[in-house]
């Protein structure tokens, strides 16, 4: 039966029966008041619900940019690391680059002074044997450009080898002094 009917069925025997004097008018004001209960139950369910599903969608959309996020994040982290590999090894091989330049400005910086000290020395050594001429009564003349000139080559005319390093000083100043 629909609330019509009932309704219908209920006014009908209230107009037979003297229903004020019975307990059914308070029970049927207790039935219109269930009644509006229940729709309004019912509406607020239907928000409910249609609110469920809102938050429900939400937080699947949230969970989806969630994930997303931290695939994001792995990927971002794992980047991170090859840079900081790569630049740890850029820090070393800048480091050893630095080492290198180092080794070979003072490698250069010792063949300046070897140079230095064999100029020196086949200089020592002219002088010597210049004196050594002039003391016997030799005539040895040798020009002041052979002094001041290149020293390594003005020893060579006078029969000393060429070697490098402070060995070889030590063999021409020997030469010399033998001669």
């Amino acid at each position: 039966q629909t609330k019509e009917q009932i309704q219908a069925q209920l006014d009908h025997l209230q107009s037979q029966w003297k229903l004020e004097e019975t307990p059914i008018p308070s029970l049927i004001a207790s039935t219109h008041r269930l009644q509006s209960n229940i729709g309004h139950l019912q509406q607020e369910s239907t928000n409910l619900t249609s609110q469920f599903n809102i938050n429900n969608s939400t937080l699947q959309q949230t969970q989806e940019q969630n994930s997303k996020l931290k695939k994001a994040c792995r990927k971002l982290y794992s980047h991170n690391r090859k840079l900081v590999q790569k630049l740890q090894k850029k820090k070393e091989d800048s480091r050893h680059f630095i080492r290198t330049v180092k080794d070979f400005v003072s490698q250069k910086k010792q063949e300046e002074l070897d140079k230095e000290e064999l100029v020196v020395a086949c200089h020592e050594a002219m002088l010597k044997n210049q004196m050594r001429h002039q003391g016997r009564g030799v005539s040895a003349s040798i020009s002041d450009s052979s002094l001041t000139g290149d020293a390594s080559n003005a020893g060579m005319g006078m029969g000393m080898g060429t070697g490098t390093g402070m060995g070889g000083n030590r063999a021409r100043t020997n030469t010399a002094e033998s001669n």
